[in-house]
């Protein structure tokens, strides 16, 4: 403890030990900026610059709070820089996870020993069926760390209904089915056959034909 008596500590140096104490949290900054309007400091250009960080800071960790997606951030330790609500949610964390390693709180092999970018892997926690991508981040072509996000697979179902209910409503529902088709070509009859066996299926289907032939 060092007693400094009356004399008042100026912007750079708080920010030093904040960041040697790592205290630097959104209310220790709301704080450091209230305290940097009441003295008058010859470090302008870092309080202004301080302020404009915290303000692009508040409004980065408004937007990822405002995600229906699980998001987490490492570095290239996988040691966590980031995470918001719904991951907490998610996982069921209560406590600050920040600077803590990624294994202790997901012990997923998969996910910790992927050298690779995921996408969209199914994965179990505890009663949850959740799908997970992830893109590695690269600092000057030096690896920096890991985005990751999670998507619960119930909350997809629920947008697919929801989706499927919106266009029924807007009347983008099918009109004809297979039975509306009137033929008595063998070859049309062929062509309705194969067309039932893929109807079921998500392959791609490509149609060809001379134009006014009724593709």
């Amino acid at each position: 403890m060092i007693d400094v008596g009356h004399r008042y500590i100026d912007i750079s140096t708080f920010l030093s030990i904040l960041n040697y104490f790592n205290l630097d949290t959104q209310e220790t900054s709301k704080r450091l900026i209230k305290y940097s309007d009441t003295i008058v400091t010859v470090d302008i250009g870092i309080k202004s610059h301080y302020k404009e960080l915290f303000m692009k800071n508040t409004q980065l960790d408004t937007v990822v709070n405002l995600s229906h997606d699980a998001i987490l951030l490492t570095d290239k330790d996988n040691f966590i820089l980031l995470y918001n609500k719904k991951f907490s949610q998610i996982f069921d964390i209560t406590d600050n996870i920040i600077g803590k390693n990624f294994s202790h709180v997901l012990p997923n092999r998969s996910l910790q020993n992927s050298d690779q970018s995921i996408i969209d892997e199914l994965i179990q926690f505890k009663d949850r069926s959740l799908l997970v991508s992830s893109s590695k981040i690269e600092y000057f072509g030096e690896p920096a760390g890991t985005y990751y996000n999670f998507q619960e697979v119930t909350y997809i179902r629920h947008l697919e209904k929801s989706l499927s209910k919106k266009l029924r409503d807007n009347g983008l529902v099918t009109r004809y089915t297979f039975a509306n088709i009137q033929t008595k070509s063998p070859r049309m009859k062929d062509c309705i056959n194969f067309a039932k066996q893929l109807s079921p299926t998500n392959h791609t289907v490509l149609i060809t034909g001379e134009s006014g032939t009724g593709k």
